[in-house]
């Protein structure tokens, strides 16, 4: 146990090791040497009677665990410097303990193949994360996990649970990710999502709860590949953009029931699938389809899936472009400039 000093030397903790950094008065650890943790070995920063703090200016190797927690209602937070990083094959968790903040800062966390993230307490991330094949990223049920905007995530194994993602950064989910899925996202102003298949790669982003994007959500320009973006439960509300981009022969897919006040910039084919929802296109909503390509809408039926062109808001179909309602009901209104094909 320690509660204050400086450990400049490389330090090594063996399997069956435990080192646990607790708070008192005095409760900041600062490593500035490289540190491997071994399997089997622990290093636990645990908020007790005060917040515990440890900082790390090295290289970090995790074959055993680093844990986040607290006995008290106190933060326990882990501090990388600049150029400092944390290679992991083992386990990184976050627990709730008695309470108080979790926060992990700065540098840069490569989760590697054998390595997992569980985090079972509301966690705030301003580090770099890199998600690789044959890792996992878990965030259970009911917890925020939020990602501060100088940071971002680069997910190529799906992340996986039913937490609540906050975003204020940049997450991508690249081809080799797979499935992702989340319990909701907000995904707040300047911060992005990016979807990316690749070479003839499938990747998917599910939601079970509502997505709110204020910022950006892109369809990359892969060849051949899948992306789709699911809202099982609730609604995608849409005050950023939506960008589809121009890709060779990708497949988009949205299914959600969509509240539209911000922009549909699509330059590439793609299908809204509103499973026994609706579209509106609220007050400020622009949908823009570029040259040769299609915007489909698809429902589970005409009776009760709406498409709502309100008179408030604004749609364009350049030439050669299409915007295919397969039968559904639809109100038309506002600015509708039709220099293509709308049926």
């Amino acid at each position: 146990h320690a509660n204050r000093g400086e450990i400049s030397a490389p330090l090594i903790l063996d399997g069956g090791a435990a080192l646990f950094l607790t708070a008192g008065t005095e409760n900041i650890m600062t490593v500035s040497g490289g540190v491997n943790i071994n399997t089997g070995a622990v290093f636990e920063v645990r908020g007790a009677s005060g917040s515990a703090a440890l900082n790390i200016s090295g290289a970090v190797t995790n074959a055993g665990t680093i844990r986040l927690s607290s006995t008290t209602s106190d933060d326990a937070a882990l501090d990388l410097g600049s150029g400092a990083s944390i290679t992991n094959t083992g386990t990184i968790e976050v627990l709730s303990g008695e309470g108080g903040s979790r926060v992990i800062s700065g540098g840069t966390i490569n989760n590697s193949s054998g390595g997992s993230i569980n985090v079972n307490s509301d966690l705030s991330i301003g580090s770099d994360i890199n998600v690789n094949q044959g890792s996992s990223f878990t965030v259970a049920s009911g917890i925020d996990f939020t990602l501060s905007s100088n940071a971002t995530m680069q997910v190529n194994a799906g992340i996986s649970g039913s937490g609540d993602f906050i975003n204020t950064g940049t997450i991508s989910i690249n081809d080799s990710a797979g499935a992702s899925t989340v319990g909701s996202l907000s995904n707040l102003s300047g911060s992005a999502l990016l979807l990316d298949s690749g070479v003839s790669g499938v990747t998917s982003f599910t939601s079970a709860g509502s997505i709110a994007n204020a910022g950006n959500i892109v369809f990359g320009s892969g060849n051949d590949g899948s992306i789709s973006l699911t809202v099982t439960s609730g609604t995608l509300d849409n005050t950023g953009t939506i960008q589809i981009k121009d890709s060779s022969s990708n497949t988009n897919t949205i299914t959600a029931s969509i509240n539209n006040s911000g922009t549909l910039d699509i330059d590439e084919d793609v299908t809204i699938n509103m499973n026994s929802g609706d579209f509106d296109q609220l007050s400020g909503g622009i949908i823009d389809v570029g040259t040769n390509s299609t915007l489909q809408f698809t429902g589970t039926s005409t009776a009760t899936d709406t498409i709502d062109f309100q008179s408030i808001g604004q749609v364009t179909v350049r030439s050669r472009s299409t915007v295919d309602t397969n039968g559904l009901n639809v109100t038309n209104g506002g600015s509708m400039t039709i220099n293509g094909t709308f049926q």
